[in-house]
């Protein structure tokens, strides 16, 4: 009779995991404990670790510097719009009311 194939949150896996590495029982002790063979095991060891890699790399401060460069140029496009908008109408009102 085959065994249904039971789902594991990643909370649960990351428990498994966590008491292959640090129990100190042998792995495939662990794996018989939990229904899991030991290559299931080793997969999620190794998504865990590349996962924690991943985690402790540096973030980029790029994306957020540019941003912030973006809502600079986009600001100073308006207020050069506005400028531009003032200056038409000072020139206008010059011409009506001669100066």
């Amino acid at each position: 009779m085959i065994k249904p194939r039971r789902k594991y949150t990643p909370q649960q896996k990351f428990e498994i995991v966590k008491e292959g590495l640090l129990s100190g029982a042998q792995i495939s002790e662990v794996c018989r404990r939990h229904g899991i063979s030991t290559v299931t095991f080793y997969d999620w060891q190794k998504k865990f670790f590349d996962g924690a890699v991943s985690g402790l790399k540096p973030k980029s401060r790029k994306s957020k510097n540019n941003t912030i460069e973006q809502k600079q140029r986009d600001r100073i496009k308006r207020l050069e719009s506005v400028i531009a908008e003032i200056t038409e109408e000072n020139l206008s009102l010059k011409k009506i009311f001669g100066d």
